[in-house]
Order: C-alpha cells, then sequence, then structure tokens
C-alpha cells in the first residue's frame, strides 16, 4: 500500500506548540541538573524516584481514567459529566491514600517511614488535577495553555530544587517536585474553569450513572492496564533499591529525568494532538491510517539523530556534566537507548487502543508487558550485574514496543462499528 503525503496544517501547529511546551519544561530542569547532581546524592535521586514512582501509579488509577474519553462525546454535556467523575474519582483516591498513610505512620515504629511519603496524598490530588484538566483543555484545542502549564511546572521544580538544595534539605527534590505541580495544577485550572463556567450546566445524578455506564469500559479496561504500564516503566526503580542500593536507583534515575522522560513528554505532547485528530477523522471516516503513518515517519525519523548519540558518546557525556561519581548513570543510558527509541515512536500512537475502544487489547499488551518486563528484572537480579538487568530490561521493552506498533496500526485501518 503507498501513502501519500498529507498537508499537516493544524495538525503540525498543535504538535509544534506541545512539543515545544514539553522541550522547555525538560529543558529547565535538564540544564540545572549539574547543579542538582552537586547539592544532591545519588541515594537522593533515589529516594526522589520511589516517591515519584509511588505518586505516578496511584495518579493513574486515581481519575478512573474518565478524562481519557473526554475528546470522545459530541455532546458538551456529557464531557462535562465525564469531568466531573474524573474529579470525584481523583478526590476519593486521595481520601483513601491519606486515611492508609495516617495508620500506617501510626502504627511504625518512629523513623522508618520517611516523613515525605506523608505528602503522597498532595501530589495525587496535584497530579489527578492536572491529567483531568489538561484532556479538557486538549478538548477545547487550548493547546497553548497545555504547553505553558507544563513550562512553568519544569521552572519551578528546578528553581526550588535548587533553593531546597543550597538550604541544605535532602529531600529538596521532593518538594521541589510539589512546588512544579502546584504551579502547573494553578494555570490549569485558571485556563480551563472559564469555559466550564460559560457553558453553565446543571449537573444530575441521572446524567453522571449514564455517563459512567457508558464509558464504564475506561476505569473497567484502561486502569488495570495502565497502572500496570506505570509499574512496569517503574519497577526499576523499585526494585533496584532491594537489590542493588538507593544509589544504583539514582543512577537509574537520572537516566530517566535528563533522557527518558524528555522523550516521554515529547511523546505525550504528539500523542495530545494526535488523539484529538485522528478522533475527529476516525468518527468522520472510519479511518485513520494516513494520520497514523505520516506520525509514525516523524517520530521515528526525530529521535534517530539523539539515538545514535546515546548510543555511542553517553557515559563520557554523563561523566563530564553532572561528574564522575555518574558515570555509570551513562552506561545504563546506553544500554536503555534501544527501549527510550521504541518508547518515543510507539507512545504517541497508543492513543488508537483507545480512539478505536480497543481497551481489552490494551489490557491484554499491558499484562503480557508486565510478565516481560517482570522476568527480565528476576534474571537480572539473579545475575548480581544492574548493567545485565538494565539490558533485559530494554531488551524486553523493545519487544513489547513493536507488537504495540503492529497492533495500533491495524486499528487505524479498521472502522467504528457504533456511533458515539
Amino acid at each position: 500500500m503507498r501513502y501519500k503525503p498529507l498537508p499537516l496544517g493544524e495538525f503540525a501547529k498543535n504538535v509544534i506548540t506541545l512539543t515545544s511546551g514539553a522541550l522547555v519544561a525538560q529543558a529547565i530542569p535538564i540544564a540545572v541538573s549539574p547543579i542538582l547532581t552537586r547539592f544532591y546524592s545519588p541515594a537522593d535521586f533515589g529516594i526522589f524516584a520511589v516517591y515519584t514512582a509511588l505518586a505516578a501509579i496511584i495518579t493513574v488509577a486515581s481519575t478512573g481514567r474518565f478524562e481519557l474519553a473526554l475528546n470522545l462525546p459530541r455532546s458538551d454535556l456529557i464531557a462535562i459529566h465525564l469531568f466531573v467523575l474524573a474529579s470525584l474519582c481523583v478526590a476519593v483516591t486521595a481520601l483513601c491514600v491519606a486515611a492508609i498513610l495516617a495508620i500506617l505512620f501510626f502504627l511504625v515504629p518512629n523513623g522508618t517511614l520517611n516523613w515525605t511519603y506523608g505528602l503522597l496524598p498532595i501530589s495525587i490530588l496535584f497530579s489527578g488535577a492536572t491529567q483531568i484538566f489538561t484532556c479538557w483543555l486538549n478538548r477545547l484545542k487550548c493547546f497553548r495553555d497545555i504547553a505553558v502549564s507544563r513550562s512553568a511546572q519544569g521552572a519551578a521544580f528546578a528553581a526550588a530544587g535548587i533553593y531546597f538544595g543550597g538550604q541544605g534539605t535532602s529531600q529538596g527534590l521532593i518538594l521541589g517536585f510539589l512546588v512544579g505541580q502546584l504551579i502547573c495544577v494553578t494555570y490549569l485550572v485558571g485556563a480551563g474553569a472559564p469555559r466550564l463556567q460559560q457553558l453553565r450546566v446543571q449537573l444530575r445524578n441521572s446524567m453522571l450513572t449514564r455517563t459512567a455506564t457508558r464509558y464504564r469500559d475506561f476505569p473497567r479496561m484502561l486502569i488495570l492496564a495502565h497502572v500496570i504500564n506505570i509499574i512496569s516503566l517503574r519497577l526499576p526503580v523499585l526494585l533496584m533499591p532491594v537489590s542493588f542500593g538507593a544509589a544504583a536507583a539514582g543512577l537509574y534515575s537520572l537516566s530517566q529525568q535528563v533522557i527518558g522522560l524528555p522523550m516521554q513528554l515529547v511523546g505525550a505532547a504528539v500523542s495530545d494532538v494526535f488523539r484529538q485528530q485522528a478522533s475527529v477523522e476516525y468518527k468522520r471516516t472510519g479511518s485513520c491510517v494516513d494520520l497514523y503513518f505520516r506520525t509514525f515517519r516523524a517520530m521515528a525519523l526525530l529521535y534517530l539523530p539523539p539515538f545514535l548519540v546515546l548510543v555511542v558518546f553517553s557515559p563520557d557525556l554523563f561523566s563530564f556534566v553532572f561528574g564522575e561519581e555518574w558515570y555509570r548513570a551513562g552506561v545504563l543510558t546506553q544500554i536503555l537507548a534501544p527501549m527510550y527509541y521504541m518508547q518515543f515512536v510507539s507512545s504517541a500512537l497508543s492513543s488508537m487502543f483507545i480512539i478505536a475502544e480497543k481497551q481489552r487489547y490494551d489490557l491484554l499488551w499491558q499484562l503480557s508487558l508486565i510478565v516481560v518486563i517482570t522476568g527480565a528484572l528476576i534474571l537480572g537480579w539473579l545475575s548480581g550485574s544492574i548493567e545485565i538487568c538494565t539490558m533485559l530490561f530494554s531488551v524486553g521493552y523493545c519487544v513489547m514496543y513493536s507488537i504495540n506498533l503492529c497492533l495500533t496500526f491495524g486499528f487505524a485501518k479498521s472502522r467504528i462499528v457504533q456511533d458515539r
């Protein structure tokens, strides 16, 4: 089958807007990373990585994944009820986590649990609200506001991290993370709330029930699938402190922070725009294969040069930029480069599971992923080498991302069998 290049138009403009925001959001923390690595030890980075891993895992489930359906209904009435459903889920989740932590702090001896874990409910509230308002602004095509919020978050995290580091606070990375979350969600609420007020929709319990029933596959299928995905991504951070010590988790987390996370954010920015336009095309024509192919080609070519640089030079680059004690972080990055490449290309296109309403396939893929990654990490742990452990983890992900691309390409050619 031959694909003809199509003019990108608004799609390209929106991708550039969100991608620029994502790049700025990470460029600032990366730019100050040489300062942060001199304020904080690999062990400090390891504790920060565990905190953010726990927050990310819980946050994924906290919204019920209803926010991901905000682009699907034509009716603003249904969309607002989805918005409310997601918000209620976040509030209940944060309260439950706060209650559990209160019990743990009461039962566990003083000093056993790090005090920063008590901040998790706040992180969950901020992250959940960020996800919901981001999807709401995506529906409204307010891509500039999304981009600005991400840039502000990155700048706030960097500034706060340096400030707390200068004060000698070992948990300054976590405190800076919270400051960045607060700035981001404040901006998003300011941008998205006026539109909610303009619609003046009267909420009805019966409508909430009908909406929850119509989109029940999102919590039923996507919560488990996405929690599994986040766990598989964060497993090294959660298991390395047990197997190789907190410093090992810190080495891995620096690689994720300066290489993996920027790639994920750029991929997420493209995914936001792809999901919005692909949803429209899929509803109108029953296919979005041309848009899919163009996005795939652009993503594959975009990351090729940095991929080659990482494969050849990352150990020396990490040592030079962050200091000699971070040389092994560069070695791990070198091993992880193929995984980052496949992750970057496939992440933007994984929205096809949602657009085509193929959540069951997504769940099956995620379950297979956790089995493969868990097996790879166990074998790596048995080897006693963090490098071998990382290599097996990287190979497992490359295989699973290849399967993911095959599935989503097939969905892009499918037709909708049910009117939205």
